[in-house]
């Protein structure tokens, strides 16, 4: 049985999974777990693995890759890149840390740890961990944490989340956002939310912002909308228009509505 074997001097090799080349290559385990150095690159029918070191294991089809890792999908139209300090998996998932970028078309991820599932095209699972940026459907976004699904059409954002829509932000602990066609249907926030559009600034205990008339609609106790122009307008359930108007449209359970306008001074 072969224990251990060490080859060095621009190794190539090919086998039914993987094809490829490095300076040195250290087999075990009886040849089924190969160590790549020395600028190693890894190919097979899906993707294309670039690090400082590759280490292969044919028993289950897994590897780990350390350092300046670089993995580029090609199982769709839309290719697929990764960059991290580290990655390992098999076919059906990976798990990335340190650094991690992820591109994918106009979907950018980036975050300190990121597991990803699924490969087939509009199929893409990503959880992300640790200061987490994206840009995903046109909605900016920064956030502790993000799950991502293209099948099911939504990512969900977790802890301390700030989300630029065009001229809209949202900021919250919670928000969802669904999407259809790679255009955004609706964008839920919850736990206390702040909104700024333009010069309006507004808050409550969720915001629904509607991706057809591109309201968005606060509620909570005492959720209030404010500006130059119209002042501040407090009720249960306040709609904040695109073109700058506020529309009060009920109080719940009794609860007053309040509207305050500026009042001007004419005199010279």
């Amino acid at each position: 049985m072969l224990i251990e074997l060490t080859q060095s001097g621009n190794f190539q090799f090919r086998d039914p999974q993987y094809q490829g080349h490095a300076a040195t290559a250290r087999f075990e385990d009886g040849g089924s777990v190969v160590t790549l150095e020395g600028s190693p690159l890894v190919t097979d029918s899906e993707k294309r693995l670039e690090a400082a070191q590759i280490r292969l294991n044919q028993k289950d089809n897994s590897f780990t890759a350390n350092r300046n890792v670089r993995i580029l999908t090609k199982n769709s139209d839309e290719q697929v890149l990764v960059k991290a300090t580290r990655a390992e998996g098999n076919a059906d998932s990976m798990v990335y840390t340190g650094n991690v970028q992820l591109w994918r078309g106009d979907a950018y991820i980036k975050g300190e740890r990121l597991e990803a599932s699924g490969k087939e095209k509009n199929n893409m699972r990503v959880h992300a961990e640790g200061r987490v940026q994206s840009i995903l459907q046109a909605v900016r976004a920064n956030s502790d944490k993000l799950d991502y699904d293209d099948m099911q059409g939504f990512a969900h954002y977790q802890g301390n989340v700030r989300a630029q829509k065009q001229d809209m932000i949202l900021e919250s602990p919670d928000m969802i956002v669904s999407f259809r066609d790679k255009n955004v249907t609706e964008m839920t926030a919850t736990g206390g939310v702040r909104v700024t559009r333009a010069d309006q600034h507004g808050t409550g205990e969720k915001a629904v912002y509607d991706g057809a008339t591109e309201f968005i609609t606060l509620t909570g106790k005492n959720a209030q909308v404010k500006d130059k122009e119209h002042g501040l307008v407090q009720g249960a359930r306040l709609i904040m228009k695109k073109n700058g108007e506020t529309l009060n449209v009920e109080s719940a359970g009794g609860e007053r509505t309040l509207t305050q306008h500026p009042v001007k001074n004419d005199r010279k």
